[in-house]
Formats: C-alpha cells, structure tokens, sequence
C-alpha cells in the first residue's frame, strides 16, 4: 500500500484515487498507466509515448516522477517529443524511416551532428548588418548569419566557446556604434539536431552498418544515477 500511495502521489492521482479509471479523462489515463508501469518493483520499464496528447503541467508532472523513479530501475521510452528525450534521457537513438541512425548520451549526439550555438542579437532600426557581422566574424571566422530580421542571429561552431568572452566584450564594447540592444548565446537543441537529422536524410535511406559505428558511442557513461538509459524517436 505505501508503493501505491507513493506512486498515487508523485503522479498527482490522489485527487481521483477513488474514481474508475474509464472516467479519467485520457491524460490522466496516461498518467494513470505510467502509474501502473511502475508499480510492483518493477526493475525494466518500457512506455511508449508517456506524455502524449497531455499539456503542459501534466506532461511536467509526469516528467518530474520518471526523473525520481529513474535511479531504482532501467526505464526505456520511445517518443516523437524531442523536447521530453532531452529532459528525460541519457541516452538517446534517433531513428528515421524504422532504421537507427545514431545512439549516445545528449552531448556525443551534439558532437556527431557539429552542432553549436546561437548568437541571437536584438537590433535596432539603425543597425547596420555588414559592421555587426563584420566583428562577429572577426572573432569568429566560421560563424555563419542565419537570419537578419528583429533579431539577428548567427550560428557559431561547437569549437568557437573559448573565444565568446572577446565576442561579449566587442558587442557590449560596441552597442550604441551598432545600434543593437542585448545579445545571448543558446545551444542548439536536441529538437533542431533531430530535425536536421529528418531533412538530410532522404526517405527510405538508413547509415550503412559499416558506417554505423562513427555514430554509435557504446562506451560513453551515462551519469551513475542514471537509470533513464534509452529514449527511442521516430
């Protein structure tokens, strides 16, 4: 009775303990099944889209107790929300057209991919493109200008982090002369790694198996609490 409560709890089911799980709207259904999933000891857990259909709160309700459940088992997701792979696993396989196409923890997927950051510039009226982006490129040779519009923003190489703090003291050196207002530097998200990973690829193709293994890192460790080990996205 105590695990039933505890689960009951951490899935904000206590409110609705007595009611049958047919009138449970469905995501509380869901919910109500990553419960049950979870329940008994079980030391291997697989869900198939956890979060699905749910909003927000619900999605983050359910996120925060596979979080506290993760370091007493092995929990397997698959899901289509790139957003809940990143917050969840430490492990990731990325899949397209049914055929794997790279498995490793956030930070090697990152790396495999070349990706890097953004540099999102607010611009003023007055602001003159060609100088701005003549000092970013100073500093950063290999950035590249993605989009000029009210917010300027250049895309920088994942090796370029050790120049930022020159790049930083240039802009706020340089504000009122460029006529820009605040800047900040953002990692690029799993969710547009994947989308890339979507594009380039053309249907039906998959990484042949000799080329697999530059995509594949089997002895990168996932954290030692970890028990999240594997996020599937299709």
């Amino acid at each position: 009775m105590a695990e039933v409560n505890h689960i009951l709890n951490i899935l904000d089911l206590e409110v609705n303990r007595k009611v049958a799980a047919y009138s449970l709207v469905p995501s509380w259904q869901r919910k109500l099944s990553v419960g049950i999933a979870l329940i008994g000891g079980s030391q291997v857990v697989i869900i198939d889209e956890p979060t699905k259909h749910m909003d927000s709160f619900s999605r983050r309700i359910v996120w925060d107790a596979l979080q506290a459940e993760k370091v007493k088992r092995t929990i397997l997701i698959t899901s289509s929300h790139m957003k809940e792979a990143e917050a969840l696993g430490d492990r990731i396989a990325l899949m397209d057209e049914g055929h794997l196409q790279c498995y490793g923890t956030p930070t090697f997927l990152r790396k495999i991919y070349g990706a890097g950051y953004h540099l999102v510039i607010q611009r003023e009226p007055s602001c003159s493109i060609s100088n701005l982006s003549e000092l970013v490129f100073a500093q950063i040779p290999d950035a590249k200008l993605c989009s000029d519009e009210d917010e300027i923003t250049y895309l920088l190489p994942p090796t370029s982090s050790h120049m930022f703090h020159f790049l930083f003291y240039d802009l706020e050196d340089q504000k009122e002369q460029l006529n820009i207002g605040t800047f900040k530097i953002t990692e690029i998200t799993l969710e547009e790694i994947f989308d890339s990973v979507s594009l380039i690829l053309s249907p039906g193709t998959c990484i042949k198996n000799s080329l697999m293994k530059k995509f594949v890192n089997p002895n990168e460790e996932a954290s030692s609490n970890s028990g999240i080990s594997n996020i599937y996205l299709t």
